[in-house]
């Protein structure tokens, strides 16, 4: 499993995660870009609650 929380305005208001069977993910997967994918995610997410 692979997952951030969102945190605005140091308050956590969310979190995004992925999971899966540990054969079918793998490290090179992870290594990969789904790591960077769930961080960028949760990135934008916490931008636009910013603004909201």
């Amino acid at each position: 499993m692979v997952g951030k929380a969102i945190i605005v305005d140091g308050e956590v208001v969310g979190a995004i995660s992925i999971v899966g069977p540990a054969n079918r993910l793998t490290d090179h997967q992870l290594e990969d870009g789904i790591v960077d994918q769930i961080l960028g995610a949760a990135n934008e997410l916490k931008l636009k609650l910013s603004q909201a």
